[in-house]
């Protein structure tokens, strides 16, 4: 003699765990995107910043130069020039970040000149270097910009 209560039961074996995967869908895959994007932003501010120091050595090398011929006294040539280097110091920046902008400011105030003034008393040369872009997330979150700004100065003394 079978008991059919428990045939009955058997029939329904396995639900619970199928409503628990079917909720934990709903919460784990939303977590994975937000992770995944978060991730993606911590990437591209480290890109942002490690294009900052690569230039900011590149213009003090540029700049201490004895050639004549490497000197350009158009500004928009050396814009173009930091931005190619930039570019080229980190090749996949320009598909992380929207709007790229590269600013070399080679009149820099001695107050924003770090170590006040340079040998024999001679007024300090800085130079200011800066690289800008904009970031957009993957999904647009109530708790977070689109479109998130990220911009890296770097200040360094050339005498």
């Amino acid at each position: 003699m079978t008991n059919t209560r428990w045939q009955g039961l058997a029939k329904h074996r396995g639900g619970a765990a199928v409503e628990f995967v079917v909720v934990l869908a709903f919460f784990l895959i939303p977590l994975l995107v937000i992770a995944f994007d978060y991730g993606r932003v911590f990437y591209a501010a480290m890109s942002v910043t490690s294009a900052t120091n690569a230039l900011a050595m590149y213009v003090t090398k540029y700049h201490m130069a004895d050639d004549a011929d490497t000197e350009i006294t158009d500004s928009q040539d050396k814009t173009n020039q930091a931005l190619n280097y930039v570019l080229a110091v980190s090749p996949n920046l320009d598909s992380i970040v929207s709007n790229l902008e590269v600013l070399v400011d080679e009149d820099t105030e001695v107050a924003d000149c770090p170590l006040g003034t340079a040998y024999q008393d001679e007024p300090a040369k800085c130079i200011r270097v800066q690289v800008s872009g904009v970031f957009t997330t993957v999904l647009d979150y109530a708790f977070v910009t689109h479109e998130i700004p990220l911009v890296r100065d770097a200040i360094i003394r050339v005498n």
